[in-house]
């Protein structure tokens, strides 16, 4: 398979600065009796112990990244996944890290896992042609059985939780409106039934879909199990 599809289709960068930036106001609002240089020294230090946690998480991202480009064999991909295991310990969740976690654990030969890493990497992120090749190969290799129940509930499977969610709150809003049509028309007429419903069935469709979502990802991560390791 392409080596290219392993890399990161979102800078990290980018999410990890504006998080860095979103401090700096706070830091400069020490107590004015300060020397403007003391303030100017402690509002440095402040920011650069914010920074050290970001410029970690990058730097072992890009350590990853450089380990799983490199990888040549399936000890080569257990190390990588290891180093995507620590981001996400370190609370990274995103669909881009799960993505190169289980891509890594399948070629480590750790299809179970893989499985499971590159569903979450669906859950966060919706599902694109990249998830949907990897995971097809975990299946097979770990001879499990497909998701034919993928094909009736596309909209938990295609979308991403962020996008459900969305469409349930749009879906409670349509509700409430409604109901405050009804007060305020007294009678209401048909189409305000029909609406009714509309809002009602898409609030109970994808309100289950985001809270079995949020289930889902309380459950711990497995623990990879490598199939070379048992033949050793």
């Amino acid at each position: 398979m392409n080596k290219a599809a392993f890399k990161k289709p979102v800078s990290f960068f980018s999410h990890r600065g504006t998080e860095a930036q979103s401090l700096i106001p706070r830091f400069f609002q020490l107590p004015l009796c300060l020397r403007a240089s003391v303030r100017k020294k402690i509002s440095f230090i402040l920011l650069f112990l914010s920074c050290v946690p970001a410029f970690a998480d990058s730097f072992l991202w890009n350590q990853a990244n450089a380990r799983l480009m490199s990888a040549s064999n399936a000890p080569d991909f257990a190390e990588a996944a290891v180093l995507y295991r620590s981001l996400i310990d370190s609370g990274d969740n995103s669909p881009q890290v799960f993505y190169n976690y289980g891509t890594a654990l399948l070629f480590a030969d750790a299809p179970d896992a893989a499985i499971d890493a590159l569903l979450r990497a669906e859950r966060y992120g919706g599902s694109n042609p990249d998830i949907r090749r990897n995971l097809d190969l975990a299946i097979t290799k770990a001879r499990a059985q497909p998701g034919w129940y993928r094909i009736p509930f596309f909209w938990h499977y295609g979308l991403s939780l962020h996008i459900r969610l969305e469409f349930t709150l749009a879906a409670f809003s349509g509700v409430f409106l409604c109901l405050l049509l009804r007060v305020i028309l007294h009678r209401p007429s048909k189409w305000l039934r029909r609406l009714l419903f509309v809002c009602l069935a898409t609030f109970a469709l994808f309100g289950s879909s985001v809270l079995f979502s949020l289930h889902q990802n309380t459950q711990p991560l497995p623990t990879p199990v490598y199939a070379w390791e048992e033949e050793e």
